[in-house]
């Protein structure tokens, strides 16, 4: 049977870093994690030896408590979690998969119109930040590129510009032994 413990933060791993969900995710679900004293959701963790454990699922509510911790040492230190045995950690991760992929919604039914409100915005929120960023960066690199290519003109234009006394002088400079010679060629 698995059995749900109390955990250590300090002591969990994720294999899946930070920076694959929205900041603003992670500090929202760590303000509410703190709110609600504790996850309401426990980890799914396997023994990584040592008392170390490695996230199996949960990756996003493990950064959320440990951001939690960082707000409030005393209160988010340890967070509940199923640690799997050995033995049992191919059948609960089938059946983790099975779950998510056969998860109708991220938003919870409430009966409350302001908690699901909430919910379906923040899930809109992360779905459309998520889709968008890609866009938004490529906008970012085409616009930098626009900024090169707008300034080249105006450089070449100064260049051009800076050089044309320089080149005038210079061909003067050649072409005054040729004039004299001339000059001198119209006298004879």
């Amino acid at each position: 049977m698995i059995k749900c413990y109390f955990v250590e933060v300090k002591n969990i791993i994720s294999n899946l870093p930070k920076s694959s969900f929205q900041e603003s995710e992670i500090e929202q679900l760590a303000d509410l994690i703190l709110a609600a004293n504790g996850l309401i959701r426990p980890l799914i963790l396997k023994d990584a030896g040592g008392e170390k454990y490695t996230v199996i699922e949960g990756d996003l509510e493990y950064h959320a408590a440990v951001r939690a911790k960082e707000k409030n040492l005393l209160q988010a230190e340890e967070v509940n979690a199923f640690i799997i045995p050995t033995n049992l950690q191919k059948s609960a991760i089938d059946q983790i998969a099975l779950l998510v992929n056969n998860k109708p919604s991220n938003i919870p039914i409430s009966t409350d119109i302001n908690f699901s409100i909430d919910n379906l915005l923040l899930a809109l929120s992360s779905t459309i930040s998520l889709q968008i960023q890609p866009i938004s960066d490529q906008l970012i690199d085409h616009k930098k590129t626009l900024d090169i290519l707008e300034k080249r003109p105006t450089e070449v234009h100064l260049s051009i510009e800076q050089l044309l006394p320089v080149l005038s002088s210079t061909i003067s400079q050649q072409l005054q032994p040729i004039v004299d010679q001339i000059a001198e060629h119209k006298k004879s």
